[in-house]
């Protein structure tokens, strides 16, 4: 596959974002933390990502462009603590794992009761997601490969299999922060780039580590 690299800051890259991601092509952007790849919420962009990544078993993290779009994918537990951190931290570099939707499709949980969402703080991001309602999003290795920091420690066979690459100048990025909301405790899944002790102090509960 023949792919571009543009900038955000380009007029055109959003339009052309959204005509890869119409073809249902799987697309390289920067964002507010790793190198991604992403693609459509469709089972054809599911299977374009797990084909890119050499991976089957797991389900991929879901962009949205903003909170009201939530009641479309999963349920909002009744705990203030996690009321208040969605209320609190998103847009940021933060992912939690919520409770699905009944009835949404398999190829966005991969046949599970959770799903993992976050809402970016990237504003060309969110003028994209604004147009298109949401992406599956994956860091840009390969599976059981190291997360590239620079657009130049990204594996060659992945760009070749993208339709676009879309950058900004940020070349060193952490991974969001995971929280596990789908239990009466929240448990923290990965630390990144939101700080537990920040986040704690916001929800106002201290997390168990998974």
């Amino acid at each position: 596959m023949t792919q571009n690299k543009l900038s955000w800051q380009n007029p055109d890259s959003i339009n052309l974002l959204e005509q890869a991601l119409a073809s249902d092509q799987a697309v390289l952007l920067s964002s507010d933390t790793v190198l991604g790849l992403s693609a459509p919420l469709t089972k054809s962009g599911f299977e374009t990502l797990n084909r890119i990544k050499g991976r089957e078993k797991k389900p991929y993290l879901i962009v949205l462009a903003d909170k009201q779009q939530l009641g479309d994918y999963c349920e909002i537990p009744a705990n203030q603590a996690i009321q208040r951190l969605i209320e609190k931290c998103w847009p940021g570099p933060l992912t939690l794992i919520l409770p699905a939707k009944k009835g949404i499709g398999s190829h966005l949980t991969h046949g599970g009761t959770s799903i993992a969402i976050r809402i970016p703080a990237h504003k060309e991001l969110l003028g994209l997601l604004n147009r298109v309602g949401g992406l599956f999003s994956t860091s840009a290795n390969k599976a059981g490969c190291a997360v590239p920091e620079t657009i130049a420690q990204v594996d060659p066979t992945i760009i070749g299999q993208v339709g676009l690459v879309v950058i900004d100048e940020r070349t060193s990025t952490l991974p969001s922060t995971i929280l596990d909301c789908t239990n009466a405790q929240i448990h923290l899944v990965r630390e990144g780039a939101y700080d537990r002790a920040e986040l704690e102090k916001l929800s106002g509960i201290i997390f168990k580590k998974t």
